[in-house]
């Protein structure tokens, strides 16, 4: 038997938050050139065919807020001080930051396990929401000198004036935080 075209097809169903689902897919076919064999070009065409099908679901994730399924390069998540008023994108494997930060939560986004285009956004946000002069920050090699220093004693608010981690539930249109 003489094989001179190869068709592949692959698709894939990704839950998605409310209740939704995204199902991309992609067929593919090539003609099988002089020197090539059929499970050469079928075994080129799967790999094309599920890295594209592979990046549509992890897109669709991230715009829904949630973390990418197949994306292997380095994950971040988001942490933060109400005290120093900054919000900080490390990578997901620090767990040196100092006392005083927490890990930022979301009911509606996924703020571990992200890229590092999902952080910057969601803490420009979070920064936008709370206002009153938070910014934010990346830091990648756990040098933590570039953080503005802990209030004074004597100039320390109470407890209850620093605002409290923002709860999405109340209106889920808020960024995180």
């Amino acid at each position: 038997m003489n094989i001179t075209e190869i068709s592949v097809s692959y698709e894939e169903t990704c839950s998605l938050p409310g209740y939704n689902n995204v199902r991309p897919g992609l067929r593919m076919t090539a003609i099988v050139e002089e020197g090539e064999t059929a499970d050469m070009v079928k075994n080129r065409l799967m790999k094309q065919v599920r890295y594209f099908v592979r990046d549509e679901v992890d897109q669709a994730l991230m715009d829904n807020g949630k973390a990418p399924k197949y994306y292997e390069g380095q994950r971040y998540k988001i942490v933060h001080s109400n005290q120093r008023k900054i919000i900080l994108i490390v990578p997901q494997n620090h767990h040196d930051f100092p006392d005083d930060f927490y890990n930022s939560s979301s009911a509606d986004y996924d703020l571990r396990e992200i890229t590092l285009d999902q952080a910057e956004r969601y803490a420009r946000l979070g920064c936008e929401q709370r206002g009153d002069g938070y910014r934010w920050e990346v830091i990648l090699d756990g040098n933590y000198s570039i953080l503005p220093p802990l209030p004074v004693a004597d100039g320390l608010a109470d407890e209850g004036d620093y605002p409290d981690d923002m709860d999405l539930d109340e209106d889920k249109k808020n960024p995180p935080f």
